[in-house]
């Protein structure tokens, strides 16, 4: 971090979680500083719902999209719920 500026981690805040100091409540100047991304996990949330979104609509009304009922007792339960 000293080298480069910016906030070493994996995809998001979530490592600063657990670092005693990163986030601190008496110093939210670190945060900018150092950015680190609070939005980002939310951020992919949203976005990752919204893709099941669509894609449920894609399968839901695709008329070319057929299934065979397998024999497993899963299946007929699966099959049982109402869309």
């Amino acid at each position: 971090m000293h080298k480069f500026g910016y906030y070493v981690t994996e995809s998001s805040e979530h490592n600063a979680e657990y670092m005693p100091y990163w986030i601190k409540r008496n110093y939210p100047e670190l945060i900018e500083q150092f950015n680190i991304p609070l939005d980002e996990y939310p951020r992919r949330c949203i976005e990752q719902i919204e893709r099941w979104h669509m894609q449920r609509e894609q399968l839901t009304h695709n008329e070319n999209l057929t299934h065979t009922r397998s024999l497993e007792y899963a299946s007929y339960i699966i099959e049982s719920i109402d869309a």
